[in-house]
């Protein structure tokens, strides 16, 4: 027996089955093929003619000259058959032949062992043809010469329409591709497809990456091979939903899929790349693609690809109870690390991270190259083992090419976040790295929209709004809620609330979720409409997976005193997310509302644990030190949280307020200057930076940030003290009385507002009604020295010195410290005629402050009155000495040298005191004095 023949053999031999009932024409059977011996083979053509047997070494050379096309069956026993390609021998020359440059060689006749084995088939052509032709025209020479032509005309015309109906299939017109091999089981990309899925069987990136290259090079030999396009489209797909692909991959597998479904729709690889490249965004499957393949995988059972894709378009769709049945299917027909890695995903689904962990191990024991399954055991070791998860993420990242784009985009999007909620001893290096890591995260699959989410929202918690929606902005046009949540309090803590406000509202017209709903409440509370806040915050809480609204509702619930219905919401976000530091803050300011500061420093303590730049729970701890009266501790803690973040007006205000009682009043305007710049709707920031600004002598300052505040908060009674005081300072005492009148009436039991009200009213003439105010706030705080001080002086200047003289003695009572009380009180005794008492009384406050020289000359005159000139003399002497600005002490020594006769002295003592007092009343008497006494 000879070689098979050219390649246009088959289609003479599906010809001639193709006429075989035309007629009885006599054939001789093919010889039977002897039995092939142990080294050579018999070789079988598709129409099933059998040639051979031949050596091996010949069949490789009839594949290399072309006389073979690849896509025949060969047997050594003449029983089993298997394709040609299968050997691996054979294999090879195919392999070879297949990747040499496609340069069609000239026609050229067969080999001789092929031309012999033709031979007999060449020879039967023309004897049955013959046959043919005789018994056609025997049957047609009865009809009319013109009919002879109809039948055959027919004919041609049906198989013409026939063949060029089959050009809208793969076949091509006629059939020419499967005849030419270019489709079908033994097309010359067969084998890259079946490498190609093999390749891509290994679940990781590199196993991926080179089935798409196999693919691909499977399309470049046959432009029509479905099965090599629908390979590329199941693989692309995959690696957009798992490890990242390139953009023109996808692109190209988009268009390759349209191409297939429209000529081959039913096909099984047809319908596994559409449901594939539906689930490539993430979501769930289009409408009908699951059926589709579940239908195919009917009639396909042990379709492994279509098992998988379905598992993980369960998996899509929320179902994870049949994505794990349909992984363990695959897990028992074909163990491997993918089927194991895929089951670890739906336990994971399911919330059994034990199962979860013991696949993704079982996935590793498998093949320890499959790092995916090191990337989920580091996912789920963050929350229980947070050093764990980092060495795992590292250990996955090292492994240069195992891990594509996204997953090596969550490795080290995980240690971002583990650095920043660990930061270990060196803080600021951690968290420095940290940031790099989520940056890196960004960069390593741009597209990944849960590593901008985490970069925006650890840029936020740096107070680095600008940057955070920098970080977003990519993502925004098809961003789900937590993308338009996180771009909400960006634009709201940049001061844009109105934006804010509007994509929220574009984002829920798109469709509404709870996260939509508590970000527009967030937003509005933070704009001072807490009303309508309230309602989207309860509305939100709905859902039950979700903390975030019950913390919110349950810090409004605090702030209106309201402990049991705070406590009820504080404790349920802490119950539902125990490891979130805004949660344990919560749970620190709820202890701290019932007065248990410990706890409350335990829970802020354990926030900061989490999160050590938790700027609201330093705040905490400020408060907390304060109320314990450690103003520096306070002072500290605060000043943490303000460089933690900036923006937290609470703890601005705050350390001011603790500079300012401190008698800091520099340190104090700067602290409130930031509370008020960080939150322009705080009025009492605004207010105590007015305060702060009068007490420093910044009166017009004081009044135009005391106006500010009574803009934005018209019932705030220490605005409107304060407001009252700079205008008083100002000279404005009608307008200041006005202010100061409200302030009382909105806080009735201030006695300072009642104080400075007397103050206000007693500059305007109104002393009777000064009086009152001034009775009024004693009798509300008979320790308020002020009021005793200022309705003794106004008794005083009433000269009413009998009820002044009590009074004074009450405020040196109340504050012996002051000699300025003192003094006073002295001065309302010497007024009584009581010498000796105003005496003793300056002496106290002249030991008490030495730096009171003008005692000195009142302590004289006193003794003047009292004891007589010679006792005065010493204490004029002294006060002459002491208080050198004061001509008086001068007047009187300057009589007595006169009467004592020492002239020149005394005429000294008158210069002197009319070098200090030019414009006396008694000039020219004094010069006269001076004149007679030779001066």
């Amino acid at each position: 027996p000879a070689a098979p023949a050219a390649p246009a053999a088959p289609a003479q031999e599906e010809l001639e089955a193709l006429f075989e009932e035309a007629g009885p024409a006599a054939r001789p059977p093919p010889p039977a093929p002897r039995a092939p011996g142990p080294a050579e083979w018999s070789v079988r053509r598709r129409s099933g003619k059998i040639f051979g047997p031949f050596p091996e070494a010949e069949i490789v050379q009839m594949l290399t000259r072309g006389e073979l096309l690849g896509n025949e069956e060969v047997t050594r026993d003449g029983v089993a058959w298997s394709a040609i390609g299968e050997v691996e021998a054979f294999g090879e020359a195919i392999h070879r032949l297949l990747e040499r440059p496609v340069d069609l060689p000239p026609e050229r006749p067969a080999g001789p062992a092929l031309a012999a084995a033709e031979a007999p088939a060449a020879a039967r052509g023309p004897r049955w043809l013959a046959g043919l032709r005789g018994r056609l025209g025997g049957r047609l020479g009865g009809l009319p010469r013109w009919t002879r032509w109809i039948l055959p005309g027919a004919a041609a015309a049906l198989v013409l329409a026939g063949g060029l109906a089959v050009g809208l299939t793969d076949y091509g017109i006629f059939f020419h591709r499967l005849i030419a091999g270019q489709v079908g089981p033994h097309r010359p990309g067969a084998r890259l497809c079946a490498e190609a899925r093999a390749r891509a069987a290994e679940d990781d990136f590199p196993g991926a990456e080179a089935a798409l290259g196999l693919a691909r090079r499977a399309v470049a030999l046959s432009a029509v091979d479905r099965e090599a396009k629908g390979v590329f489209v199941q693989v692309a797909g995959w690696m957009a939903r798992r490890t990242g692909v390139a953009p023109g991959d996808l692109d190209q597998a988009r268009t390759w899929a349209a191409e297939i479904a429209q000529k081959s729709p039913e096909a099984g690889d047809t319908l596994k790349a559409t449901l594939s490249l539906s689930l490539a965004g993430g979501g769930p499957p289009a409408p009908g693609a699951a059926q589709a393949v579940e239908r195919w995988l009917a009639r396909a059972p042990r379709d492994e690809d279509a098992i998988y894709l379905l598992g993980e378009a369960a998996l899509a769709g929320g179902d994870p109870a049949r994505a794990a049945g349909l992984f363990q299917r695959l897990d028992q027909q074909h163990p491997t690390a993918r089927s194991a890695h895929a089951r670890g995903l739906a336990a994971a689904a399911q919330g059994d991270a034990k199962a979860a962990r013991a696949r993704f191990e079982e996935a590793l024991a498998r093949d320890p190259r499959h790092l995916s399954s090191e990337l989920e055991l580091a996912v789920l070791a963050a929350a229980s083992d947070p050093e764990d998860a980092e060495r795992r993420a590292a250990r996955a990242l090292d492994a240069k090419g195992a891990l594509g784009p996204r997953e090596r985009a969550r490795a080290r999007q995980l240690r971002g976040e583990l650095m920043a909620r660990r930061p270990g001893v060196d803080a600021a290096a951690r968290i420095a790295e940290a940031e790099k890591e989520l940056e890196a995260a960004v960069k390593e699959d741009p597209g990944w929209v849960p590593a901008r989410v985490a970069w925006a929202r650890f840029l936020l918690r740096r107070n680095a709004p600008d940057r955070a929606l920098a970080a977003l902005q990519p993502a925004v046009a098809g961003g789900g809620p937590e993308v338009v949540d996180l771009q909400a309090r960006a634009l709201a803590a940049t001061g844009r609330v109105l934006d804010a406000v509007n994509a929220l509202d574009a984002a829920a017209a798109r469709g509404a979720s709870p996260r939509l709903t508590f970000a527009r409440g967030w937003v509005l509370e933070q704009g001072g409409k807490r009303a309508e806040a309230e309602k989207l915050y309860a509305e939100a809480a709905r859902d039950p997976g979700y903390w975030e609204p019950h913390l919110a509702l349950g810090r409004l619930e605090l702030r209106d005193g309201q402990l049991e219905a705070a406590s009820k919401e504080i404790l349920l976000a802490a119950e539902k997310a125990p490891a979130e530091p805004d949660a344990q803050a919560g749970l620190g300011e709820l202890r701290f509302a019932r007065g248990d500061l410990a706890g409350a420093a335990e829970a802020w303590r354990k926030a900061l644990a989490l999160d050590p730049f938790h700027a609201a729970s330093r705040l905490g701890l400020g408060r907390v030190a304060m109320a314990r009266g450690d103003a520096a501790g306070a002072a500290a803690e605060l000043e943490k949280a303000t460089a933690d973040d900036p923006r937290l007006a609470e703890a601005w205000l705050m350390l001011g307020t603790l500079r300012w009682q401190g008698g800091d009043l520099p340190g104090a305007a700067k602290a409130l200057e930031a509370a008020a710049g960080a939150d322009p709707r705080n009025a009492v920031a605004r207010t105590r930076l007015g305060a702060v600004q009068l007490q420093q002598g910044e009166v017009d300052a004081a009044v135009a940030s005391l106006t500010a505040a009574s803009n934005v908060e018209v019932a705030l009674a220490e605005n409107r003290y304060w407001l009252g005081r700079a205008l008083l300072a100002k000279g404005d005492a009608d307008q200041a009385g006005e202010e100061l009148s409200r302030a009382v009436q909105l806080d009735p039991q201030s006695a300072p507002s009642r104080l400075w009200l007397g103050a206000a009213q007693e500059r305007g003439g109104k002393l009777a009604e000064a009086a009152a105010s001034y009775r009024a706030a004693l009798d509300q705080d008979p320790k308020l020295v002020e009021a005793a001080e200022r309705l003794g002086l106004l008794y005083a200047k009433l000269d009413r010195y009998a009820d002044a003289a009590p009074l004074l003695e009450k405020a040196v009572q109340l504050a012996p410290r002051e000699p300025r009380l003192r003094v006073e009180l002295a001065d309302c005794r010497l007024k009584l005629g009581q010498a000796s008492q105003a005496i003793r009384i300056y002496k106290e406050a002249l030991q008490a402050d030495p730096r009171l020289s003008v005692l000195y000359y009142r302590i004289a005159r006193a003794l003047h009155d009292s004891q007589g000139e010679a006792a005065a003399v010493p204490w004029y002497e002294r006060a002459a000495k002491e208080d050198r600005e004061n001509p008086m002490p001068h007047y009187y020594l300057g009589f007595y040298n006169k009467v004592h006769g020492r002239r020149s002295r005394a005429v000294e003592e008158f210069r002197a005191y009319l070098r200090l007092k030019p414009d006396a009343e008694d000039r020219k008497d004094i010069e006269q004095e001076i004149e007679d006494l030779g001066g």
